[in-house]
């Protein structure tokens, strides 16, 4: 699962789970522009991380920035094979307490 955070405003937060729930990956994203170069520099991007950790869902969160990231998301859909890649839209609402919290920094003490 490729999970995007997009709170923005410059750059979105993404993170790869494999299947048994481990962070495979971590970046970032431009989105703060739907200019052509920067939607096609994150179809590319994108592109990269879906197919190096054969990812199958996007999850996208409703934060500010997603409005900048539906496009590239969409782009890359259009060009991959039909079933092989999904997304979704993900509430963010629980995120800003979960990474104040005591669990967070046990469960995930290298992450920012």
């Amino acid at each position: 699962i490729l999970m995007i955070d997009a709170v923005g405003p410059k750059m979105a937060a993404a993170a790869i789970i494999d299947a048994e729930g481990q962070i495979v990956f971590t970046g970032e994203l431009p989105c703060n522009s739907n200019r052509a170069d920067i939607v096609a520099q994150n179809v590319v991007t994108l592109g990269q991380w879906v197919h190096e950790h054969r990812v199958t869902l996007i999850s996208l969160s409703n934060g500010p920035a997603r409005r900048y990231l539906i496009q590239p998301i969409a782009e890359l859909l259009k060009q991959s094979s039909e079933g092989s890649v999904y997304w979704t839209m993900v509430d963010r609402a629980g995120a800003d307490g979960y990474c104040n919290s005591r669990i967070c920094l046990v469960e995930l003490p290298n992450i920012s």
